[in-house]
């Protein structure tokens, strides 16, 4: 469904074969976005893996990506991102050659404050009833105002075409419709214990939409904190940024170019409205 699902209704996979048999494989998720003005498809590079007994040959992974790069671009697609895992991000960037954007932050609500730091449960009653609290005056507050727009250079193209190809609603992601053109999805998971519900995605990125999810994730969820992931122009002061030092792990922004046309707008962490959206996890 993932692989079929896409802005071209298939994707593009680099195959390592032995007697007929897959056992490695790279893969690429056409998606659409806005750049600078335009519509240009870019693919996302993801699940890579070769089965531990035929991993004979540290260039493996960057052949069968290599395979994958001839058809992209036969199918015009010429700019490639993905978020590597700690152990992949190395080889990415010094065997296939991908470069840095840039790391995305990591942004928390501790509703149940004791889930985050060693104090006494009973802490968690006036920390729920704070955010809570915070969280419905900060939004009366700006019903009274504008809210900044936060138009990028460059940012998927979202439409109802987008939502059915992301959120496979058997992975429980929850699709909330806003206002007339605005939209907020979150899906609930336990990471090691803590009910995380993740705002997977927020449409449009401003600082009163985020405020509107966050209330309605409060109101309808039961959970432990609420966990953005991306790049946030503005955010609620209540929607607190962790510290790199504190972060459960780094999320290494990469790409790769097939083309040298605008590369330095593609570059530049700051044309992006980047976040977990963009992607194919949580």
């Amino acid at each position: 469904d993932k692989y079929l699902h896409s802005y071209l209704n298939f994707s593009i996979h680099g195959f390592l074969l032995y007697q007929e048999q897959i056992v490695g494989m790279f893969s690429i998720i056409p998606r659409l976005y806005h750049f600078n003005s335009e519509h240009k498809i870019i693919g996302l590079g993801c699940d890579a893996f070769i089965l531990p007994k035929h991993r004979k040959d540290d260039f493996f992974l960057k052949e069968m990506a290599d395979a994958a790069y001839e058809i992209c671009k036969k199918n015009n697609i010429n700019y490639l991102i993905s978020i590597p895992n700690p152990t992949a991000y190395p080889y990415w960037k010094y065997y296939g050659n991908w470069c840095d954007i840039g790391a995305l932050d990591y942004y928390i609500l501790p509703y149940k404050i004791s889930k985050l730091i060693k104090v006494c449960e009973f802490f968690d009653v006036f920390s729920s009833v704070f955010f809570k609290i915070v969280n419905a005056c900060s939004l009366w507050i700006s019903s009274f105002g504008k809210d900044k727009s936060t138009d990028k250079k460059i940012s998927l193209v979202k439409d109802e075409r987008f939502l059915e190809e992301r959120y496979n609603k058997s992975d429980n992601y929850k699709i909330y419709k806003i206002d007339k053109q605005g939209y907020f999805v979150a899906r609930q998971h336990d990471e090691d214990g803590v009910c995380t519900v993740y705002l997977v995605d927020c449409h449009p990125l401003t600082n009163n939409m985020i405020k509107k999810a966050l209330y309605r994730i409060i109101k309808d969820f039961s959970f432990d904190v609420i966990l953005f992931v991306g790049k946030l122009e503005s955010h609620p002061f209540y929607f607190i940024k962790v510290p790199k030092s504190k972060e459960p792990r780094i999320q290494p922004f990469t790409c790769y170019l097939l083309t040298d046309k605008q590369k330095d707008d593609f570059l530049s962490i700051a044309s992006w409205n980047i976040g977990l959206a963009d992607f194919d996890n949580r």
